[in-house]
């Protein structure tokens, strides 16, 4: 009988990288200098994320290259995650300003 595996969140899986061991270990770093370690989090993650959807380092982009018809270019790839970029960029901008935002949720959670 195969064991059945829980299922793996994305933070999960980064806690199981040794770059997300490193990563988690830094929410105690961030404790230690005033910063709220799930706004360190938060923030960390979607500097993660927008790295990786903005050129010319875009490894999603090139992903999505590779899966898409060939008629597609990687121009209009690009071209076409510029609004998640600009979102982002405006989520960040919201998250640096009014950290709440980012511990709001945990917050009314209880957890």
């Amino acid at each position: 009988m195969k064991p059945s595996l829980p299922p793996v969140s994305s933070i999960g899986a980064l806690r199981l990288s040794r770059a997300g061991r490193r990563f988690c270990q830094g929410g105690n770093q961030a404790s230690a200098f005033g910063y709220d370690p799930i706004w360190f989090g938060v923030i960390s993650l979607l500097n993660i994320q927008l790295g990786l959807i903005s050129p010319p380092f875009g490894l999603d982009e090139y992903t999505l290259k590779a899966v898409a018809p060939q008629d597609v270019s990687l121009g209009t790839v690009f071209r076409s995650s510029m609004p998640f970029m600009g979102l982002g960029f405006v989520s960040m901008i919201l998250l640096l300003s009014i950290p709440s935002l980012a511990t709001w949720l945990p917050s009314v959670t209880g957890k």
